[in-house]
C-alpha cells in the first residue's frame, strides 16, 4: 500500500460481527487501501449457516452506490454512513428530516437516498449501534489481544493469520458469553 513514506506491505482486515452476540462471523482481508471494494466480500464471507442478516451497518468508507446495490441484491437492508457523523447531533434530532418522495422527473442519487434513509428516526436507531457492535471487536483485537501487526508475509498467510486472530476472538468471546465446554 502507499503510505506517507512510501510503499510498504500493509493489509486491510474487515470483519462481519453479530449485534447480539458480537461474534466475528464474516472476515476477510486485502491489500486495497480504503475500504470501499471490501464491503460485499465480507458480506459474502459470512457461511450460509450462520444465516443472512437483515440489515447491514458500514461507515462512510464502504458508501458506493455498488456496495448500496450490493447488499440490497444479497437481500441485506444497507445502512451506509454517506459521511462523517456530526457533533452536534442535538441540532439534527430538533429536526427529522422526512424521507425523499422521488419525483419521476428528477434523478436522485442512490448515496442522498442513503443520506436521507439514516437521517430517518428508524434510520439512526439502527445505525447507531455500528459503533457499538463492530468497533469494540476491532478494540479487544487490538488492546486486550494485543494484536497489532501480522507476522506472515504475503497475502494468503496473512489472511491466514487473520482468519486465525479472528477464530481466538470468538473463542474468548464465547468464554465470556459462558458458551465453552
Amino acid at each position: 500500500m502507499k503510505t506517507n513514506s512510501g510503499f510498504e506491505q500493509c493489509y486491510n482486515s474487515q470483519a462481519a460481527v453479530d449485534h447480539d452476540s458480537y461474534l466475528i462471523v464474516g472476515q476477510s482481508l486485502s491489500n486495497h487501501p480504503n475500504d470501499q471494494k471490501e464491503l460485499l466480500v465480507t458480506a459474502d464471507s459470512i457461511p450460509a449457516k450462520v444465516g443472512k442478516p437483515k440489515a447491514g451497518c458500514a461507515d462512510a468508507g464502504y458508501a458506493s452506490d455498488d456496495n448500496i446495490d450490493g447488499l440490497i441484491d444479497r437481500g441485506i437492508d444497507p445502512y451506509i454512513a454517506t459521511g462523517r457523523d456530526s457533533h452536534h447531533d442535538f441540532l439534527d434530532k430538533l429536526s427529522e428530516v422526512e424521507p425523499i418522495v422521488e419525483d419521476p422527473k428528477e434523478k436522485v442519487s442512490k448515496i442522498e437516498k442513503m443520506r436521507q434513509k439514516l437521517s430517518s428516526k428508524a434510520g439512526k436507531e439502527i445505525y447507531r449501534f455500528r459503533k457499538m457492535t463492530v468497533e469494540p471487536v476491532f478494540g479487544i483485537i487490538k488492546q486486550a489481544m494485543r494484536f497489532r501487526q501480522f507476522s506472515f508475509k504475503g497475502q494468503k498467510k496473512v489472511s491466514n493469520e487473520w482468519g486465525l486472530v479472528c477464530l481466538s476472538y470468538n473463542l474468548r468471546r464465547l468464554f465470556k458469553l459462558g458458551m465453552s465446554i
